[in-house]
């Protein structure tokens, strides 16, 4: 079992490594750096990193060359990358999508949000906490249809109940103690997604991902999914937000996929 989960950071600038380094050194995760594309393609496979994050914008290969070697020519095929750029619109989505990276996210970023899209993608198998392979773990992250992801989910240190809406509040999934009203979570994941969203959009930010709304008696956890859906955890406390933020965020990639959503979305 490797104690340590690899992060390959491909970036001719000097100020994202520092910053990514003390953001994911607190998860156990390790950063690896190189500043040129030729130098990546060969430490992916020398180093075999868990997952690469790559500006689009490179001296020598930029960051889509570099994605096309290694979906076309590497052993590592299915290594999951993410790429930054510093203008994200539909033309970089797109040309990101034919080159089969994981992700686009918008740069310059707030470390949580990049330490957010990093943890999403890193494969089902590796627990992002705990460091290595957990493919016999009890509670490994399913890689099924939204019913299965939600189960797995509400079974969750801290998550009493998980559900699954559309933007209008109806309820297409729950799981978890019974008792909650799910139609009620709906109606609030709704709601202030959609106000939220909206003032995003108005100063520039673009829709909200994420938003913690705490109660007397616990927390929700409100994730954005796609343009057409919203998750939502009714947590026991606030020690289960941190625990519960990448297992949210890799069940909305895992329910993405089964939807058939283009595999390069914005991670912001």
């Amino acid at each position: 079992m490797q104690s340590t989960i690899n992060v390959l950071l491909v970036d001719d600038g000097p100020d994202l490594e520092p910053v990514l380094r003390e953001a994911l050194g607190k998860r156990r995760i390790a950063v690896l750096t190189v500043r040129s594309g030729f130098e990546a393609v060969e430490r992916i496979e020398r180093d075999c990193p868990h997952l690469v994050v790559c500006d689009v914008y490179m001296p020598d290969l930029d960051g889509y060359q570099i994605c096309e070697r290694v979906r076309a020519r590497s052993r590592r095929n299915d290594l999951p990358v993410l790429l930054m750029a510093d203008v994200v619109d539909r033309a970089v989505l797109a040309r990101a999508a034919r080159v089969g990276a994981n992700g686009v996210v918008r740069k310059p970023c707030l470390a949580d949000e990049l330490v957010s899209g990093i943890e999403s993608h890193l494969p089902a198998t590796l627990d992002p906490f705990t460091g290595g392979d957990q493919t016999d773990a009890p509670d490994q992250d399913v890689t099924m249809g939204s019913r299965e992801s939600l189960a797995a989910l509400a079974g969750g240190p801290g998550i009493r109940c998980a559900v699954l809406t559309d933007l209008d509040g109806f309820v297409v999934e729950r799981a978890g103690e019974p008792g909650f009203d799910a139609e009620a979570i709906g109606a609030l994941a709704s709601g202030v997604l959609e106000a939220t969203g909206r003032m995003g959009r108005e100063i520039g930010h673009g829709s909200l991902k994420t938003v913690t709304c705490e109660f007397d008696g616990g927390l929700v956890l409100l994730v954005g999914a796609g343009t057409t859906s919203a998750l939502a955890l009714v947590l026991s406390d606030r020690a289960a937000l941190e625990a519960a933020r990448p297992r949210a965020a890799h069940a909305v990639m895992l329910m993405s996929r089964e939807s058939e959503v283009p595999a390069a979305t914005l991670v912001r």
